[in-house]
């Protein structure tokens, strides 16, 4: 193993061992001197190799925590959840825009109360949208009333985890700004902020220009990074075809401008190539700075100045020395990094081609240029896929069979548009504007889009499946030991791959209990869902057909069951193990009702095994006496005030009550 390749081996292990490993400063700096003592002792006397490979992984351990930038637990910020503070922000990002709300990435600098506590901790910030708000720039100084909540854990191990998604980008609580600012105070931003600043105004004069919304979207997140924007419907178009990382600012388009710049810098510093690798850096970092520097991003500028800085040194540095030094550079930036899907996805695409693709292009190297070039996209495309595959169906639960064909057709299509696109923004700049150019924009768009349609309509749907983390490190796994049998020619591992094999396929039988009747019952402060799953068939009732993604997650796709009928609330319907009648349910032998603010009737007597309440009611006596029921529900949507009044009530009449708002029910037969 190559110093570098051990060297990111083992950061990468200290990282994840550090959530796991909990110590002070102090203690990690004394083990640090202490392992680096006999590190270079046993490396100048001893010379035991797998010694000294140890003593490294624990220097390196050692190495990580130190360079943690938020250490240890902070528990100034958790003794103040869920109240209003008087707080002193910093933006840092503009996260998201909604129809409703902006939202920022924002650090919270200080907080003002009986006294000044000092916090510097990264939160996300919510600011509601109106006629008489503005939004944020980043680098601006706010002094502001928040509301102050801990990001909330979820409901059900089916649905998405915002909590542990935040945490690994070191964001642990929302905030919500009280009405406009206290008071907006004027400070000096750093050339960074001011480059953001400059990402933000340009996306807004692109916002501003007679174009499609398509144009915009795609606009907005090929050139400056940000798809912030980009429609569910639009992206959803791109990833079914397996065109995502089109969308994504990565490697391919920093290629492109790597590319054009070689070329016309080229021209320029003919003979001069020092001052040509330096122009080269310059161009790559401030398009990585202007482009909000996401992990793709800083991923293939890194090794871009990497590869310039060896043509400065005349240096000969190979591809994989060079995917090695700058993850590893990324990771001593910020080590969560790591756990980032952008980061793992662009790592492990640049691995496979680096890795697959030898042994494809012997195939087509004295082939014509021209099919040099279909080829090339066509194994390169193969290649990231073999290593991204498996990650990819962990994380979207699909698979698209499309992937080839469709970025042969559509890639030169983004080059073009990627290119044009560049001089489109630079005449905005220059406040060069014409009718033309725009009518231009729009109609490679217009054909980019009718490309997809006509891709779409001569091909499969993605495969759907789901994953668990186990499932995804064993197919890793069999990768790996597929690639070392047969590619790389080491027979004597076949046996251990047919006991690998055979372990897997009877652990899985072992442990894939199929669930076979179950009533599920989650709610969010839009809409109410309630799935009555049997014989791997599964009923779902709502009151908003949008909602079901995010509010069932992947839980039918986790146990094997097929949807067979999407109904409202309101339904009369009827199967072998269902029947609805007017928010009425019978399912197996028990019964469920479900009560707006209908006044309950003297002859409304059943006995009723759920019951659950959609507004607030204060007759819990009556309801208690007319349907004896075994358990309240409470909807999300009833305000947090009604439902703790609720909550009371229920527990003086001695009846069992689950709030949806903190829980989902779940119950099986």
């Amino acid at each position: 193993m190559q110093p570098t390749s051990k060297i990111l081996f083992f950061w990468i292990h200290g990282i994840v061992l550090s959530s796991v490993i909990q110590a002070s400063l102090g203690l990690w700096i004394l083990m640090l001197v202490i392992f680096s003592s006999f590190f270079f002792w046993i490396h100048y006397t001893q010379r035991n190799f797998y010694l000294e490979n140890f003593i490294l992984a624990c220097v390196l351990l050692c190495t990580v925590q130190v360079f943690e930038r938020d250490f240890g637990y902070d528990n100034t910020i958790s003794n103040l959840q869920d109240g209003n503070y008087e707080v002193l922000l910093k933006i840092k990002e503009r996260y998201k825009k909604t129809n409703r709300t902006y939202s920022y990435v924002a650090d919270l600098q200080a907080i003002f109360s009986d006294s000044t506590n000092v916090i510097n901790k990264d939160c996300l910030l919510f600011q509601k949208k109106d006629s008489l708000s503005s939004h944020f720039y980043p680098g601006d100084l706010l002094y502001a009333n928040v509301y102050m909540k801990a990001i909330p854990k979820p409901k059900h191990p089916a649905l998405f985890d915002s909590h542990e998604y935040w945490r690994l980008k070191g964001i642990s609580n929302y905030l919500w700004l009280k009405g406009r600012p206290i008071k907006k105070l004027d400070g000096s931003k750093s050339w960074y902020d001011q480059i953001r600043c400059k990402q933000a105004y340009w996306l807004e004069l692109l916002n501003r220009q007679n174009l499609s919304k398509s144009t915009r979207q795609i606009l907005s997140a090929l050139l400056l990074g940000d798809r912030r924007g980009v429609g569910g419907d639009l992206r959803s178009r791109f990833s079914n075809l397996g065109l995502a990382h089109v969308l994504a600012l990565s490697g391919l388009h920093i290629s492109l401008i790597y590319g054009f710049f070689v070329y016309i810098l080229g021209f320029i510093f003919q003979y001069r190539p020092t001052l040509q690798s330096i122009c080269l850096v310059v161009i790559i970092v401030l398009y990585a700075l202007l482009t909000g520097m996401s992990p793709s991003v800083m991923r293939a500028s890194l090794m871009f100045m990497l590869y310039a800085v060896s043509l400065l040194l005349n240096r000969s540095v190979s591809s994989l020395n060079i995917v090695m030094i700058s993850a590893f550079f990324m990771l001593i930036y910020n080590a969560n990094l790591l756990y980032d899907l952008g980061f793992q996805l662009s790592y492990l695409a640049v691995f496979g081609i680096l890795y697959f693709y030898r042994f494809f292009k012997n195939y087509f190297e004295k082939s014509t240029p021209c099919k040099r070039f279909v080829l090339g996209i066509v194994f390169v495309t193969i290649s990231a896929q073999l290593s991204t595959g498996v990650l990819s169906v962990y994380y979207f639960h699909s698979f698209p069979i499309s992937f080839l064909w469709s970025n042969l057709l559509v890639l030169p299509m983004i080059t073009l548009l990627l290119y044009f696109g560049f001089v489109y923004l630079f005449l905005l700049v220059l406040g060069i504007y014409t009718s033309y150019i725009t009518s231009a924009m729009d109609t490679i768009v217009e054909l980019l889009l009718r490309l997809l349609s006509f891709i779409d309509s001569f091909s499969f749907s993605p495969f759907f499946i789901y994953m668990t983390r186990n499932e995804m490190f064993y197919f890793y796994g069999l990768l790996l030991l597929f690639c070392l049998v047969f590619l790389e020619k080491k027979f004597k591992l076949l046996r251990f791959l047919y006991l690998y094999v055979l372990w897997g396929v009877c652990f899985y039988y072992s442990t894939n209990d199929a669930v076979t009747k179950e009533l599920f019952i989650n709610a969010s402060k839009n809409a109410l869902t309630i799935s009555i799953v049997a014989n791997n068939e599964q009923v779902l009732l709502t009151d908003d057909v949008n909602s079901l993604g995010y509010l069932l997650g992947d839980y039918a796709m986790m146990n094997s069951v097929a949807c067979t009928d999407t109904l409202s609330l309101k339904s009369r319907y009827k199967n072998e193990f269902v029947g609805v009648f007017d928010s009425q349910m019978s399912l197996f032998d028990r019964k469920l009702i479900i009560l707006e603010n209908q006044k309950i009737r003297s002859d409304s007597w059943a006995n009723v095994d759920v019951l659950i309440l959609r507004s607030y009611r204060d007759d819990i006596q009556r309801i208690k006496d007319c349907f004896s029921p075994e358990v309240v529900l409470l909807d999300a949507k009833i305000p947090a005030h009604y439902r703790f009044r609720m909550k009371q009530m229920c527990l003086l009449q001695d009846v069992q009550i689950v709030d949806l708002n903190e829980e989902v029910y779940t119950i099986s037969f």
